[in-house]
């Protein structure tokens, strides 16, 4: 497994389960971050002492489709060529790139970048700690292009939706500010 697929591996195990599931885990996780860039161990280990003593799931809104006006063709042809169910969640697509599909999943959220952006911002905005987890995805992408694919649709303009962020209780929404 190289360094992308192992970032990507830890993230998926971040965002795709409670706390409470993930804390047991974390030595493991803790001791492949070592071997990472420190611009993508850095906020991958971040998130995981705030695991630590975390109660509660991650934000329940890492649906890529939630933040653009795009269709689920490309994530099919992803589930075609892996053999996997894959949605548009950002775990499950993190999951493919560290099973191996690497060059297909990158291309996914390469396609969704302006998407996975915004996902950022909103939990950066609500103070959420699973946020530099998405930075860390969001770096592991830096200086990677689309291969053969065309650009994803621009993001649609409406209200975000809700979040529901660890530790802040609740739900919370937010409003796309002007860009």
């Amino acid at each position: 497994m190289d360094s992308l697929q192992l970032a990507h591996f830890v993230a998926s195990a971040i965002l795709a389960h409670r706390a409470e599931t993930v804390r047991p885990m974390l030595p493991s996780p803790r001791a492949a971050t070592e071997s990472l860039p420190g611009t993508l161990a850095g906020p991958l280990t971040l998130t995981m002492s705030y695991l630590d003593e975390a109660e509660g799931e991650p934000p329940c809104c890492l649906h890529l489709t939630c933040y653009a006006a795009a269709g689920h063709a490309r994530f099919d042809r992803l589930s075609e060529i892996s053999g996997l169910r894959v949605t548009d969640h950002l775990a499950v697509i993190l999951e493919c790139s560290a099973a191996g599909y690497t060059r297909e999943a990158v291309n996914l959220l390469v396609a969704h970048r302006e998407a996975l952006d915004l996902l950022w911002d909103t939990l950066n905005d609500l103070g959420s700690h699973y946020a530099h987890t998405v930075e860390a995805v969001r770096v592991s992408l830096s200086g990677r292009g689309l291969v053969h694919e065309a650009p994803a649709p621009r993001l649609a303009r409406f209200e975000r939706p809700d979040h529901r962020v660890p530790g802040l209780g609740g739900v919370l929404a937010g409003v796309l500010r002007g860009r």
